[in-house]
C-alpha cells in the first residue's frame, strides 16, 4: 500500500523547458523504447521530487551504467557466496573486512536518515557507491580476495545494497532477468543485433590472432561509440556502457 504520493517537479530537457511547440517534447513510452524501466527510475530518483527534473542523453545514459552496474555486482557477489566454503572462525578479522562492516551498518542508517529528510533520493542512491566499490574490490583485488571474513563482509554489504534497492522499489532478486533485459534494450538502442554483434566478436578474434592490432582496435572503438564494451578475458563478452556525447 501507498501511504504518500508525491509529483516531481517539471521536467527539462537539456536544461530547456519541454514543449511540444520546441520540438524536444517526448513520452515514457518512447523513452522505454531504449532504455529499461529501471534506468528511468534510477535517473528519476536522482532528483529531489521537489526540484525540477532536467531530462538528458547523458543523465540517462550514465543512469544505464549504473543500473547495470549495481545489478552485476549483485549477480558477481551472489555466485561468490554461492560457492565460498564454510569460513572458520578467525583469531583476528582482516582491517578490511571490519571496516566492510562499519560500512554497511552506515549504510542502512543513511538510507533511513535520508528517506526521514523530506524524501531526499537523491542523498539514497549517493550511498550506492561506497558498498558497491567495496563489495567488488572483495572479488577483484588479491587483499579483498585473502581478506580473513570476506565471506562475511559480501553478505553484510549484500544485505545493505538490498536494503537500499527495496527502499527505493528497484527489485533485489532478479538480476538474471534484468542483466540480459539491460544488454538486449543496449542492442536495440545501438541498432545492433545480437547476431551481428556476435559476428563483430569473432571478426575482432580473428584480427587478434592474427595480431592485426589496429583492425582489433578499430572494430572495439566502432562497438564502443555505439554503447557497447568488449570484454576481453571476462566471463561476459561485452557490457553495455554510456554513449559518449558532447
Amino acid at each position: 500500500f501507498v501511504r504518500y504520493w508525491v509529483h516531481n517537479g517539471f521536467v527539462k530537457v537539456d536544461s530547456e523547458k519541454m514543449s511540444k511547440s520546441l520540438g524536444n517534447f517526448f513520452t515514457i513510452r518512447e523513452v522505454l523504447d531504449k532504455y529499461h524501466p529501471y534506468v528511468l527510475r534510477f535517473m528519476l530518483l536522482g532528483a529531489h521530487y521537489r526540484a525540477p527534473i532536467n531530462y538528458t542523453q547523458r543523465a540517462l545514459e550514465e543512469a544505464s551504467d549504473r543500473v547495470y552496474y549495481l545489478y552485476q555486482t549483485v549477480q558477481d557477489v551472489r555466485d561468490v557466496l554461492r560457492d565460498a566454503a564454510v569460513e572458520e572462525n578467525a583469531k583476528k578479522t582482516a582491517p578490511l573486512v571490519l571496516d566492510a562492516m562499519k560500512l554497511a551498518g552506515e549504510t542502512e542508517t543513511l538510507v533511513f536518515e535520508a528517506l526521514n529528510d523530506d524524501l531526499n533520493t537523491p542523498a539514497v542512491m549517493a550511498t550506492l557507491s561506497a558498498p558497491l566499490k567495496m563489495m567488488n574490490d572483495f572479488m577483484t583485488t588479491k587483499a579483498g580476495k585473502k581478506a580473513v571474513g570476506r565471506v562475511d563482509a559480501l553478505q553484510s554489504l549484500l544485505s545493505s545494497v538490498e536494503g537500499l534497492m527495496d527502499a527505493v522499489g528497484l527489485p533485489k532478486d532478479d538480476e538474471n532477468v534484468i542483466l540480459p533485459q539491460l544488454r538486449a534494450v543496449a542492442l536495440n538502442r545501438a541498432g545492433v543485433t545480437e547476431a551481428d554483434l556476435l559476428a563483430k566478436i569473432e571478426e575482432r578474434k580473428s584480427a587478434r590472432d592474427a595480431k592485426d592490432f589496429a583492425e582489433s582496435d578499430r572494430l572495439r572503438d566502432e562497438l564502443s561509440a555505439r554503447g557497447i564494451a568488449l570484454m576481453d578475458g571476462a566471463k561476459d563478452a561485452w557490457r553495455p556502457v554510456p554513449v559518449v556525447t558532447d
